[in-house]
């Protein structure tokens, strides 16, 4: 048995050199040879879905109103899914003083509808003006070089879908434990999006993050958008990239760009992380393709190996599986400008094999769970 636990752990350590030399030679597909002349055709929607965001959509905004990029490239849509707070007021007043073109859309309620995300952002795809469509999330802050970065990428790669990089604010306030959580989620939030960075440079592309993708709106309608999976309240990010990567293999791409990273907020408790994640976790069931299924039970095999391995007493591969995640994780945490967050690698690393098999549990059975004050599945 303690065989067979260490091939799939250094199978697993294979895996992690390979990613790690794929993030190093990733190119930046927003750099071009040359001073780009921006067409006044070329336009971008971005779409901001929110329920009741009235502690960040402002921040998020005033972002948006300052971007490099100028104002007569882009429009701003944001799509109030029946906030019970004072998100609607917020946005309105905005829209009211600023020169930004803001467009504000109630959705309207539907009690049945299992995916309200996905009936926002389609409800906007069809009233959208731009060729190019951009998301993020109503408590997200963009960088001010955040459009101008996505629209270079288009333009030198013809990309119809484009990932980019998340990350977690790093917590100012709060005690010592508070600024812990926040700094474990902060690595383990890296490893995704390192891991799903690399997928999608070698082509075969397995997660990203609403919070930061773009894509056209004629691929958009060209794949059918949500449907096949609109009935699921998770994933308007991943299976909408599944679609692009199989109608489009060569035209989907990371964007691994510092003038593009968007931060957001990490969950505040134990259990905001848990509904979070097992949101997250139950999408692999529903995946068409193969190959981001076996790789979930890959990592869970991995995990539940390193965790066996230890309890017996064989700790060689283990050793050389956390040396090669260290060095992963610090490449893709530096890029992300989280320095300070390497020094919790180490932490990370001793409770992720625990986490991973936790939720990879807990999903077998039903995934109900409670979203923005909703139950959802």
């Amino acid at each position: 048995m303690p065989d067979i636990a260490e091939y799939i752990l250094l199978l697993y350590v294979f895996f992690t050199l390979v990613l790690i030399v794929v993030w190093l030679v990733m190119p930046d597909v927003s750099k071009s040879a040359g001073e780009q002349i921006l067409e006044e055709q070329l336009y971008i929607t971005v779409i901001i879905p929110v329920r009741n965001e009235e502690r960040n959509i402002i921040r998020l905004l005033k972002g948006l109103a300052a971007q490099t990029l100028a104002h007569r490239y882009f429009e701003v849509m944001v799509v109030n899914d029946q906030s019970t707070d004072s998100t609607a007021a917020l946005v309105t007043e905005f829209q009211r003083q600023s020169s930004m073109n803001l467009v504000f859309l109630n959705l309207e309620d539907k009690k049945e509808n299992t995916s309200p995300k996905k009936r926002a952002i389609s409800t906007a795809v069809g009233q959208a003006k731009g060729q190019f469509i951009v998301t993020t999330d109503g408590d997200c802050e963009v960088p001010e070089s955040w459009l101008k970065t996505y629209l270079d990428a288009f333009m030198n790669t013809y990309a119809v879908f484009l990932s980019a990089p998340v990350t977690f604010f790093s917590a100012a306030d709060g005690g010592v434990f508070s600024k812990l959580w926040n700094q474990l989620q902060i690595v383990e939030f890296a490893s995704l999006i390192g891991s799903g960075a690399c997928s999608m440079a070698m082509k075969t592309p397995n997660m990203c993050s609403g919070a930061n993708l773009g894509y056209q709106k004629k691929a958009f309608y060209e794949v059918d958008g949500y449907k096949g999976n609109e009935n699921l309240a998770s994933g308007d990010d991943e299976f909408l990239m599944h679609k692009m990567a199989k109608a489009y293999k060569d035209r989907v791409f990371y964007l691994k760009s510092p003038g593009c990273i968007v931060e957001t907020e990490s969950q505040p408790t134990l259990q905001h992380f848990y509904r979070q994640r097992k949101r997250w976790a139950g999408k692999w069931k529903h995946y068409k393709s193969l190959l981001p299924a076996f790789l979930a039970v890959f990592i869970f095999a991995a995990n539940l190996s390193a965790v066996f391995l230890v309890a017996t007493g064989h700790f060689e591969v283990v050793l050389l599986r956390l040396l090669m995640e260290f060095v992963f994780l610090a490449l893709v945490l530096r890029f992300l400008k989280k320095d300070g967050s390497i020094l919790f690698i180490p932490l990370t690393q001793l409770i992720y094999p625990f986490y991973v098999l936790f939720f990879g549990l807990i999903v077998q059975g039903g995934n109900t769970y409670t979203w923005k004050d909703r139950q959802l599945k």
